[in-house]
């Protein structure tokens, strides 16, 4: 399994439960405990979890930047603006 398939199984777990130790995260996708703290520290670095003592939760607010925001339901805004 690569670094990235990890990291998305640790994701859905965590979309799952909200909170997960990492000794959970090591019984359930079955890699070493240093691999599982890289890959959760690579989440953290891009804002997806929050990491405590042992354990790991999913971030509440992972907010989207405008960038990315702006372009979303772009037809749907359109229709909103015309209307106003």
């Amino acid at each position: 399994m690569y670094q990235s398939e990890r990291m998305n199984e640790i994701l859905k777990i965590l979309n799952k439960y909200h909170y997960v130790t990492v000794d959970y995260l090591v019984e359930q996708i079955r890699y070493s405990p240093a691999s599982i703290r890289r890959d959760l520290t690579l989440l953290e670095k891009q804002g997806l979890v929050k990491r405590s003592y042992g354990g790991v939760e999913l971030k509440k607010e992972a907010s989207t930047p405008f960038m990315f925001r702006q372009h979303s339901m772009k037809t749907a805004k359109n229709g909103i603006a015309a209307k106003a």
